[in-house]
């Protein structure tokens, strides 16, 4: 349960949470992993959303948490504390102008509102951008395509001096035959937005936009895939995330620069670099943002290897444990995700040494969990299967999670499954390596990707792996906006949640 997903909608007190801790137990549920990020939560951008926030934080007297355990307790629910180590703000900019009256940090293209006290102090241990190459002012802006145009088509460039109210500054006819165009950067403009609903060519991302000064050096640049939306909150239960507004669209609002919406999986295979294709055709408003303002470090990634955020960890590994929970899963993916993790850092090198510094905090942190007499538990998530120093990965990391399982640094595991069209050999390979060491496993997909969670768990299952994790809570119940009642809004799927447990695990 991520408690900031459901105060979105309303306002919550104790007595509805045990209400609903109540109904999750009615159906079958064990376990409740309860997500701690009361400090993100506690900073929204749009202020009638953060009006929910402060009135429910001020209804748990500022103790949600501990409240939290009190009650999963008393409704019979074992719960575990979730922690994201990686996770000290959101990378992204802020979808409301009401941000602007809150503390805020500085990002390409904006602002970003939600970010944890320890990124703010310490913007030195967070993962910094490497060094850019000598370059001059940006001269030439150029749009390549991954091959030449079987039909001409029409390309528009926007632009903008602070990646809002962009301004049309030309229009150009691509002829059929060409692999390019180029732009002269309008003077005094750095956010530039290329729109074409007419191109049948696109590239990946890494070659889609090239940009030189007057003597024809590269220059740095970001990429914004995405316009940026303001959002409200919502009224209803019929839907359970905030809606976008119609404000106009990138043209007003701008766009999301350096950003990938959500976990950092997105752009990678298991043995390719980032090579998603951006397609004008598919893209929202036809639109690619390309921004001359970049990132100097990533507001709310910190570096493994810094002690400041060792330490900090450590601290919020004694302060959730001093709380009362059950146990303490770790995840490591976070909605800190750039376009490109290879400007913060790249090479077989970084990952060993970043991969090592993780493997440090897991012991870390596997110490103090089980000192406490708690349940230690990692995820292991499915874009680290086949993970190598010599392989491009999500956040540059070596993920060695057979080190973690042959050192037994845990006594379970969440496998995270982003990919949910089935079971991969790999997913078989870690329930049989975990079961080897004794370490149980629960399967967590992306509710929301899984169609027939029923036969999902089935399947997991047939891999031995013993429980079923359902992610999340606020994909099958939302509040009400008023009152204190507890809505079903994905009636057809909680009917097949509530019939895994009929499911049988085999013995080895």
């Amino acid at each position: 349960m991520d408690f900031a997903d459901e105060i979105i909608a309303s306002i919550w007190t104790p007595k509805r949470l045990l209400k609903y801790f109540k109904l999750i137990r009615s159906k079958g549920i064990t376990r409740l992993y309860w997500i701690d990020q009361q400090e993100i939560m506690e900073r929204c951008g749009n202020d009638e959303i953060n009006a929910n926030m402060v009135a429910t934080i001020q209804n748990f007297s500022g103790r949600i948490h501990e409240t939290a355990v009190q009650l999963a307790h008393e409704a019979g629910l074992e719960i575990f504390v979730l922690i994201k180590p990686y996770e000290c703000g959101l990378l992204a900019p802020a979808l409301s102008d009401d941000a602007i009256k809150r503390p805020h940090l500085p990002v390409a293209g904006g602002i970003c509102d939600r970010f944890t006290s320890f990124a703010k102090k310490h913007p030195e241990a967070m993962l910094q951008r490497i060094p850019v190459p000598m370059h001059g002012e940006a001269a030439v802006l150029t749009l390549l395509f991954s091959a030449p145009l079987v039909k001409s088509g029409l390309v528009r460039l926007w632009a903008s001096e602070t990646n809002c109210n962009y301004q049309l500054i030309e229009e150009k006819s691509v002829p059929a035959g060409f692999q390019e165009i180029s732009f002269t950067r309008p003077t005094g403009k750095n956010f530039f937005v290329f729109q074409s609903a007419d191109l049948a060519s696109g590239n990946t991302y890494e070659k889609i936009i090239s940009i030189s000064d007057t003597e024809e050096r590269p220059v740095p640049f970001s990429l914004g895939i995405q316009p940026k939306r303001r959002y409200v909150p919502i009224k209803s239960h019929l839907e359970h995330r905030p809606k976008p507004c119609d404000d106009g669209g990138f043209k007003k609002m701008g766009m999301l620069f350096d950003y990938f919406p959500g976990i950092p999986s997105g752009l990678y295979t298991s043995n390719l670099p980032p090579n998603w294709y951006f397609d004008f055709a598919n893209a929202t408003e036809n639109a690619l943002g390309v921004s001359l303002e970049i990132n100097d470090r990533i507001v709310g990634f910190p570096d493994p290897t810094h002690p400041a955020h060792y330490e900090s960890i450590r601290q919020w590994v004694e302060r959730d444990l001093a709380m009362g929970f059950d146990g303490l899963d770790v995840r490591v993916s976070s909605h800190s995700s750039p376009i490109f993790w290879r400007d913060y850092g790249f090479g077989s090198e970084v990952r060993r040494t970043r991969g090592e510094a993780h493997n440090q905090l897991l012991r870390m942190i596997s110490k103090l969990v089980r000192a406490a007499g708690k349940v230690m538990s990692v995820h292991i998530e499915d874009f680290m299967y086949d993970s190598t120093p010599e392989l491009p990965s999500p956040m540059e990391f070596f993920w060695d999670y057979h080190r973690w399982i042959n050192e037994r640094l845990m006594d379970e595991v969440t496998a995270k499954m982003i990919f949910t069209d089935g079971l991969l050999a790999a997913n078989f390979a870690l329930a049989c390596e975990c079961r080897a060491a004794g370490i149980k496993v629960n399967t967590c997909p992306f509710l929301h990707n899984v169609s027939q969670p029923l036969v999902f768990a089935s399947w997991s299952a047939q891999a031995g792996i013993e429980a079923f994790n359902i992610y999340e809570t606020a994909t099958v119940w939302q509040a009400d906006a008023e009152g204190d009642g507890i809505a079903e809004i994905n009636p057809a799927m909680l009917k097949q949640l509530c019939r895994i447990t009929e499911i049988e695990v085999p013995e080895c």
